[in-house]
């Protein structure tokens, strides 16, 4: 992460007088989890309660990889502000999945391999909610101001609304996506996501704002053990409403429902 960081400080460096793009891709964060130990005896000193203290070992050092990933871009953004680029530039944050890190989801109690936690197996909440942040040049945000789309939005969505808001013509692509760009600068227009499509490894889901539909397929899942054989199709249904946390597969007694998923 130090070494990525520090090779798009010299990239910065070296184009601050022209226009560029930078695909600043942290690998922070995520396993193995290696934060550095300053970084967890000052979650500790600060958490001022048995909060933190409580979690287990694996989410700890998950909250140190945030704080030292958060760390790494803030020292790159302080760059751009000594280079006179910070207020210039379009600055998006987002990532690629969340992670397991509640014992209910612990992995090992589902039939996809044993792993303990982490990601690509399902598609829980957990998995599914990343950051979604968008900084547009100051000229732009006296207009656009401080929003935040209360709807699902999928990342599917980026590209369109990125190259709408750089005034970047991409009309000919067939995005799946929304362009949401209008709502940003001028309040209108605002598309809704209805349903939304993902899919980890053998696996698939659709989320709707009330509900959620998952489906597994038969196949291999590699662990640290041989290869375990997955031998069903698992479906899974959950009430986002009433289930937020999505503790209770409804999929067996609500057979209407599940047939509308399907």
């Amino acid at each position: 992460t130090k070494k990525i960081t520090d090779e798009s400080i010299e990239f910065i460096k070296n184009q601050k007088d022209k226009n560029f793009f930078l695909h600043l891709n942290l690998n922070t964060p995520h396993t193995p989890y290696l934060p550095p130990k300053r970084i967890m005896d000052a979650l500790e000193k600060e958490s001022g309660n048995l909060r933190f203290k409580g979690l287990n070992e694996y989410t700890k050092k998950y909250l140190g990889e945030i704080r030292y990933a958060d760390e790494e871009l803030g020292r790159f953004f302080s760059v751009l502000k000594k280079n006179d680029l910070y207020d210039d530039s379009f600055i998006m944050v987002t990532s690629d999945h969340g992670e397991i890190l509640s014992e209910f989801h612990d992995s090992a109690n589902h039939p996809n391999g044993g792993i303990r936690f982490g990601h690509g197996e399902s598609l829980f909440d957990e998995e599914l909610n990343v950051p979604y942040l968008m900084k547009l040049p100051l000229e732009m945000q006296s207009r656009a101001k401080n929003k935040k789309i209360k709807s699902q939005v999928s990342l599917l969505s980026f590209a369109p609304t990125i190259l709408s808001l750089a005034k970047i013509d991409s009309s000919k692509e067939n995005w799946k996506g929304a362009d949401y760009s209008n709502f940003i600068m001028n309040d209108s227009g605002l598309s809704t996501e209805e349903i939304i499509f993902s899919e980890g490894r053998l696996s698939e889901s659709i989320r709707s704002e009330k509900f959620k539909y998952v489906r597994r397929y038969p196949g291999y899942y590699k662990n640290d053990s041989p290869m375990k054989k997955v031998s069903d199709k698992i479906e899974q249904l959950y009430d986002l409403v009433i289930d937020p946390e999505e503790k209770n597969n409804i999929a067996s007694e609500n057979p209407e429902l599940l047939k509308i998923a399907r």
